[in-house]
């Protein structure tokens, strides 16, 4: 009987430590630590200028690229952060993609791929800071890997 009590313990325990180690979610740094994601692109329209809220009321229509993220992150701010407004953030589950204006390569791919599309992004991470960020980390995209 102590042995059979002895294999329960031990099985409950295994289980136990695999679901705490299969919940943790990755901790990542902000700029200017480089960062690799995995997700699907969604792209979202917004209420922009001049009140941020609503389109049908005549604001201007903003559209970006979002990342629905495959495993759920933490951000964490250290002292090496660029901004120094950052804040950690748990839980992020989508992040905003923000594309260099100039980078026409970047965009193109990112239409080309389209909605609902698997990728890995590499670049590093800001927190938001503008009425244009709407989610609270955005992810300036240095390259995409289909």
């Amino acid at each position: 009987m102590q042995f059979r009590s002895f294999s329960f313990s031990k099985i409950v325990l295994l289980f136990f430590l695999g679901s705490v180690c299969q919940g943790a979610p990755v901790v990542l740094h902000y700029d200017p630590a480089v960062v690799q994601l995995e997700g699907v692109l969604e792209l979202q329209n917004f209420p922009g200028p001049p009140n941020y809220q609503s389109i049908a009321k005549g604001d201007q229509l903003e559209r970006h690229f979002y990342l629905k993220l495959d495993k759920e992150v933490a951000v964490i701010a250290s002292e090496k952060d660029q901004a120094p407004d950052t804040k950690d953030e748990k839980n992020v589950k989508v992040v905003q993609l923000s594309i260099d204006g100039e980078d026409r390569i970047l965009w193109s791919r990112f239409r080309k791929l389209g909605e609902g599309t698997h990728v890995r992004i590499v670049g590093k991470l800001m927190h938001q800071f503008t009425g244009h960020h709407h989610s609270r980390v955005v992810l300036l995209v240095d390259q995409i890997k289909d």
